[in-house]
């Protein structure tokens, strides 16, 4: 199969990518970014993020979403947050997949290239494209990372750790206890 030179990729060409492949795939100014299968910890945290955050987002007219899904940032950017909080107005160019999301949350994953990936690369891609919630989860350090958009364009950051409960700067009613959160890591 063809596969266009790095940098040179479009989003047509991103989105019909295999999607049976064995992993995942961003597209990050035109450069694919191969991303392995998470680990079953990932999947476990995953799964009480979803819960806690369906909890609170549907009953107020939002829909908790998860990847594979790409979000549109800008043209030749399309990320795949682990979970994505979004509304109906949040789908612009597409029906299919979201140019925005209110809330968006990564998992991180152990190696540096990851976490360079989630704590420096995706901060300023969600930042530039405007996202106001930003959720990073990492089990290695068992933190949570809220980062907001407040006042221009600069996200500010919470960390949260086991003992205590993470709230979202955005909706102060949203919190996650996050001694829980990580007590699925000892299942």
């Amino acid at each position: 199969m063809y596969y266009p030179r790095q940098g040179d990729w479009t989003e047509l060409e991103f989105l019909w990518l295999d999607r049976e492949r064995k992993v995942f795939a961003e597209l990050n100014e035109g450069f694919l970014e191969l991303l392995p299968v998470p680990p079953l910890t990932h999947q476990r945290l995953m799964k009480m993020l979803l819960k806690t955050l369906e909890a609170y987002f549907d009953s107020r007219g939002a829909e908790v979403l998860f990847a594979p899904l790409p979000l549109r940032l800008w043209p030749g950017t399309l990320r795949e947050p682990d979970l994505l909080v979004v509304r109906p107005e949040d789908f612009r160019t597409s029906k299919d997949y979201p140019d925005f999301a209110q809330l968006v949350v990564e998992v991180v994953s152990s190696s540096s290239q990851d976490r360079k990936r989630d704590f420096e690369t995706k901060v300023a891609n969600y930042q530039q494209a405007g996202i106001p919630e930003y959720w990073i989860i990492d089990p290695e350090k068992k933190k949570v990372h809220v980062l907001s958009l407040e006042t221009g364009s600069q996200y500010t950051t919470m960390i949260y750790s086991v003992g205590n409960s993470a709230v979202s700067a955005k909706y102060p009613e949203l919190s996650l206890d996050v001694t829980l959160l990580f007590d699925v890591l000892n299942d």
